[in-house]
């Protein structure tokens, strides 16, 4: 009958299904004293039995063979009896009966009752059945009945923890047992099982064997799920599993149907019903109380110990949970002081920005200004809530290639240099800035160097007039004096060679010499003053500076203007070819080129000075021993007269350097 599950114990509650379980009488804590007893005693009552009706079988078997079908009638019908009362002890149970082990068993042994009625009604001489149907009718019905057992009971140990439905059960028994008759009665396609005058057939002794095999299995695993049924009980199931495995043997033997191993076999099966009685009726019926009342005083003692365990859990969590309230409230305690020290030291950031000389503003990915200082302020004016690009830009779109938003997208710090509307320069610098929402801004910086920018205008303007003043002063003074002595030495070499001196050779190689200088002189004139005053003076710089390249350097290098450039701004000019000169020294020196390029671009665009090179391109870090002084040179001469200056990687390899103006002239 069923019972309750007690968690203390590993698995020990039985379904209710399965048969009740006996405190202090579980597999694992051993067999009680009574129980051992009574099992002893049921065991050595059916080996006393079977003893002596092996003894009277072996010394009397003819008289008990005159009698046989009354022996036979008697035994199938005591387990039809108890196949039945199997069922009805499981049907008015089925209320309280959760899992499947009773209702899987109480249904089959209804069936498996039908069936061995009709096995004894077809028993051979009984008279109900057609004669012709000879022993094979009822040795099929019995081969049927046992495949029914055996399957049923390893079904219901495997089922023993699943709820099923015995009025479910009763019609799918009750179909498949109407179609295992049908099969012996109306189709004839059961096998035959018995042959007169040869006796069992191959199927019947097979399925017996095999029905052995399903019993002992279900034997075994009847053992491996003990904890399912009360002690004594299971004893009483395996030995009656066993009991019917040693029928079964007894029964693939016998050739005559009235022989000996046929009584043996129905002998076993009488044992084999009366521990299944002895497990489930007598338990249901002789001790029906006790059972109940065991199973309420159980129950309470497993109520009670799962009280106790609930009390000691929650005093645990109780306990947890008050230790992590308290380890909260300190993190919070924590948290609000590192967010008012964070507060603090915000407003002192925002309070020192606020002072700085230079113009500080905080700007989102969406352009919007979110913060800004006096200085931005002083400088650009307006609200500091617009968009950045049009405060500091007067533009109505986002600025194509902003260091800021950079610096967003990749968190990593951006410095350059840019010119406002109206003409000031900055220097400018941006970082990552996260607020206490965790909202990433973009901090810029910049200073204004417009005075810086137009001072060193002023020294390089001052620089270019020095070298113009010494080219020109090169080219008159001293290459007047030089041209002078160079007339004067010829004129004396042509006197001395006249008279046929002999120092006539040296007043040659004197003259040879001043020629030489008179050249240098003129070479260091052009070298100061490469552009000169002409607005086309810079496309013959570049042309001269392309030829020295070449011959100097020995490297292919080729000037391009597909249309004449003409540059007014002889100061402009002088940069651009300072810039072009330090590129091509670069790229012809450290860039190991082997081609470089110069081109000088105007066509319907800003004056574009780019010089292009094969060489190895830009080191990825900077060299030892190098200073970057070059670079940092061309960089300044093209802020100086208000240029964009970059230089990178040239696409298929090498380097590129471009100076492009904002304003110009061509005429």
């Amino acid at each position: 009958m069923p019972h309750a599950t007690d968690d203390a114990e590993p698995q020990a509650v039985a379904s209710a299904g399965s048969l009740p379980t006996v405190p202090g009488s579980h597999p694992e804590a051993g067999i009680g004293r009574g129980t051992r007893r009574r099992l002893v005693l049921a065991g050595a009552g059916a080996l006393l039995a079977l003893a002596v009706l092996m003894a009277v079988s072996h010394y009397a078997y003819d008289a008990l063979r005159a009698h046989y079908l009354l022996l036979h009638t008697v035994a199938e019908m005591f387990a039809v009896v108890i196949a039945v009362g199997i069922f009805v002890v499981v049907w008015y149970s089925r209320r309280v009966i959760e899992g499947g082990y009773l209702p899987v068993l109480g249904v089959a042994y209804l069936c498996v009752g039908v069936l061995d009625l009709l096995h004894t009604l077809a028993y051979k001489n009984m008279g109900v059945f057609d004669a012709s149907y000879g022993t094979n009718l009822a040795t099929q019905l019995w081969v049927v009945a046992r495949q029914t057992e055996a399957t049923s009971l390893l079904l219901a140990v495997l089922l023993v923890r699943v709820r099923l439905s015995t009025r479910l059960l009763l019609p799918v028994y009750a179909v498949a047992t109407a179609v295992l008759l049908a099969s012996i009665f109306a189709w004839d396609v059961y096998p035959t099982c018995y042959v007169e005058g040869q006796g069992l057939t191959a199927y019947k002794r097979i399925s017996e064997y095999v029905i052995c095999g399903v019993l002992v299995v279900s034997a075994g695993l009847l053992y491996l799920r003990r904890w399912h049924f009360d002690v004594e009980v299971l004893a009483f199931l395996v030995a009656s599993t066993l009991v019917t495995v040693a029928s079964e043997l007894a029964f693939t033997l016998y050739a005559d149907p009235y022989g000996p191993w046929n009584f043996w076999g129905h002998a076993l099966k009488v044992v084999s019903f009366y521990f299944i009685l002895r497990a489930l009726v007598l338990t249901a019926v002789v001790r029906p109380q006790a059972v109940l009342f065991r199973e309420l005083k159980r129950r309470g003692d497993a109520l009670r110990r799962a009280n106790t365990r609930l009390e000691t859990r929650i005093a645990e969590r109780t306990s947890r949970l008050a230790s992590t309230v308290k380890r909260l409230r300190t993190e919070v305690r924590e948290h609000l002081d590192t967010r008012e020290q964070l507060e603090l030291e915000r407003g002192r950031l925002f309070a020192v920005l606020r002072m700085l000389p230079s113009y500080v503003c905080l700007r989102d990915a969406q352009h919007r200004i979110r913060f800004a200082n006096e200085k931005f302020l002083e400088l650009f004016g307006g609200p500091h809530r617009g968009r950045c690009y049009s405060i500091l830009k007067g533009r109505d779109q986002p600025c194509q290639g902003c260091p800021v938003d950079r610096v967003l997208a990749d968190d990593v710090d951006q410095e350059w240099e840019w010119t406002d509307p109206n003409g000031r320069s900055f220097h400018a610098w941006a970082y990552p800035f996260t607020e206490a929402d965790g909202t990433v801004l973009g901090l810029e910086l910049g200073v204004d160097i417009t005075e810086r920018r137009r001072l060193e205008a002023e020294v390089l303007k001052v620089s270019e007039t020095e070298r113009r003043r010494i080219g020109e002063d090169l080219h008159d003074s001293l290459g007047q004096v030089l041209s002078g002595a160079a007339c004067l030495s010829g004129a004396l070499r042509r006197r001395l060679q006249a008279a046929e001196d002999r120092e006539a050779e040296q007043a040659a190689k004197i003259e040879s010499l001043l020629n030489q200088s008179i050249d240098l002189t003129r070479a260091l004139a052009r070298g100061l003053d490469p552009v000169g005053l002409e607005p086309e003076g810079l496309m013959h710089a570049m042309a001269d500076l392309a030829a020295n390249v070449a011959d100097l350097f020995g490297v292919t290098c080729e000037f391009r203007c597909d249309e004449p450039v003409l540059v007014e701004d002889t100061a402009v000019a002088r940069h651009l070819y300072r810039i072009a000169q330090e590129a091509t020294s670069n790229a012809a020196r450290h860039g190991k080129a082997g081609r470089i390029t110069i081109s000088l671009e105007a066509d319907g665009n800003p004056v574009a000075l780019r010089i292009e090179d094969d060489g190895v391109g830009l080191p990825a870090e900077p060299q030892p021993g190098g200073t970057g002084l070059g670079l940092r040179v061309m960089q300044y001469r093209a802020h100086a007269i208000g240029a964009d200056f970059e230089i990178g990687p040239r696409p298929g390899g090498g380097t590129a350097v471009v100076c492009r103006m904002h304003q110009w002239r061509k005429e």
